[in-house]
């Protein structure tokens, strides 16, 4: 700008009061605070984990049935046997995470660590999955952290988390592929181009998920179901091939195992329900994640009412509701993990939104504060604010004896934060579009 009403705005002079001074910090300790609480949770998690890698027997009444199909694995047998012949076992479970260990076995022998390490790591890749979900959608480092190490400081991931049980792993697979999914449909939305490989990497996920265990068919409906309230046919074209390969798989190891995968698998799962165990385990989970549940489930129907539904909602509502099935005989509180992770990323968006939204909120005088105020002269129409190296003069509207606030002045797209703090200024053109607000006098310019 070379306008006579344009004027460049010095540092800020006017020291910030003891209020202002306590609204700016109190925020920053209590997010320092709280994560310093989840790390020193993970750390505890690490622990645990540590010493059960160290403990040579089974700590968990299924470990010794996992290990023991690990073994027949790295022996080249099947685990789905008769039970009325030596040496009368059969599994129940999906081959996948066994073959996955089957090298550790091959290395180090039959150890209960080896399962024990690869779900444990599964748990790790999980947070990560959450928080890069979570920083994706809302672009606050801390948030992010807190949304993964949520997941970590769960009562139940703690308790399954570091054991030789696939169900983790299977989580760990699931999480991939919602997020890739969530990614991918955000690039194609934004630039209109179709990402089928991508796409085809959801469905190798998801294919992955089921066969490390059952229950995966959640997640699987989950994806099905937003693909399909976004582009019926495509999810119609999708879903034929899925199920054929899964089908075709299912038949194979069937085949190969005279009958025994289809009735070990499946029929023998088929255990009676418990509506008391079903009830009890419910009102434990929400007691237990009482605060990730009900953000979760607030944002998903703020989503239903308000925006489009994401996959990480419908995930959540369908997890939640196939959590009745830890009412069954044998089954427990794993059965709820997937609706963790899923209400994980929920409520770190949710958070996220509601900060966004209290930023932009302006106060019982309508002046948004976002920073330092910089004084503008009565008489000026511009305040051209310097300090942008390789980067041309920005400018805000200020009004008459207005403040325009600096370095805290965030542009918004799609209430997420970008890095540059004002729009460059463009002779011709209005030099507030593309950015959001300057503070004026009792307004917000938009």
């Amino acid at each position: 700008m070379t306008s006579s009403n344009t004027q460049t705005i010095p540092s800020p002079t006017t020291p910030l009061t003891t209020s202002q001074k306590v609204v700016t910090w109190v925020p920053k300790v209590l997010v320092g605070l709280a994560v310093l609480i989840f790390v020193g949770y993970l750390l505890v998690y690490v622990y645990y984990a540590v010493q059960l890698f160290r403990f040579p027997f089974d700590y968990d009444q299924g470990e010794g049935f996992e290990l023991m199909d690990t073994i027949l694995f790295s022996q080249g047998e099947w685990p789905y046997r008769g039970n009325d012949s030596y040496p009368f076992y059969s599994s129940n479970y999906p081959p996948l995470f066994h073959v996955l260990a089957v090298p550790l076995v091959w290395i180090f022998g039959p150890q209960y660590w080896t399962g024990r390490l690869l779900s444990f790591v599964g748990t790790l890749i999980t947070a990560g999955a959450i928080g890069y979900a979570v920083q994706r959608g809302g672009r606050r480092w801390w948030l992010s952290v807190l949304s993964g190490l949520a997941f970590l400081a769960s009562n139940y991931v703690y308790h399954v988390g570091a054991l030789f049980r696939q169900h983790m792993f299977m989580v760990m697979l699931e999480t991939l592929a919602v997020v890739l999914l969530a990614v991918t449909i955000d690039q194609e939305e934004k630039d209109g181009r179709k990402r089928p490989w991508q796409l085809l990497g959801v469905m190798v996920l998801l294919l992955a998920a089921g066969y490390t265990k059952q229950l995966a068919y959640t997640t699987v409906i989950a994806v099905f179901i937003f693909l399909f309230l976004r582009e019926p046919l495509r999810a119609i074209k999708w879903a034929i091939p899925f199920g054929l390969v899964t089908g075709l798989i299912f038949l194979g190891i069937n085949q190969a195992t005279d009958g025994q995968w289809m009735l070990n698998a499946i029929t023998a799962n088929l255990n009676p329900f418990v509506p008391g165990q079903a009830e009890g385990l419910y009102r434990q989970w929400f007691s237990l994640h009482i605060v990730l549940t009900l953000a979760a489930a607030a944002y998903a129907l703020y989503q239903l009412y308000f925006e489009r539904l994401s996959v990480y909602a419908i995930w959540f509502v369908v997890a939640v509701i196939n959590g009745v099935t830890a009412g069954k005989w044998g089954a427990g509180e794993s059965y709820f993990a997937t609706a963790i992770a899923a209400s994980c990323i929920l409520s770190g968006l949710a958070f996220s939104r509601l900060i966004t939204w209290a930023a932009n909120d302006p106060g019982p005088t309508g002046t948004r504060h976002f920073g330092p105020q910089w004084p503008c002269h009565p008489s000026s129409r511009f305040c051209t604010f310097p300090g942008l190296p390789g980067l041309p003069p920005t400018h805000a509207y200020a009004n008459p004896g207005a403040y325009c606030h600096g370095s805290g002045l965030s542009r918004w797209n799609h209430d997420r934060p970008a890095d540059l703090m004002l729009s460059p200024a463009r002779s011709g053109s209005d030099p507030l579009r593309g950015f959001s607000r300057c503070i004026v006098a009792g307004t917000a310019a938009e």
